[in-house]
């Protein structure tokens, strides 16, 4: 599992798995958690992903690493971590 941080504002969970599809990983994660407040319903500007594999994870950290093509207009660079939980 690896937490990806600084997303752009209001990206959904439907509209990062597709980036995360279109990116070539689709098939290789099972779930994807968005943190929202729950009064307003705005997502905060991270989430966890959890892949299928060791080797499909690696993959995917050295990918998203540093991504900066959001299909919204922004200037955040994406941070991934490994999960620790």
């Amino acid at each position: 599992t690896v937490m990806v941080r600084n997303l752009p504002e209001g990206l959904s969970r439907k509209l990062l798995e597709g980036i995360f599809n279109r990116q070539g990983f689709e098939g290789l994660y099972d779930f994807v958690y968005v943190p929202a407040d729950l009064y307003t319903q705005t997502a905060f500007e991270y989430c966890f992903v959890n892949l299928v594999s060791a080797g499909a994870a690696e993959m995917f950290f050295w990918h998203f690493q540093g991504f900066q093509g959001w299909p919204v207009a922004s200037g955040k660079t994406a941070a991934v971590h490994w999960s620790t939980c």
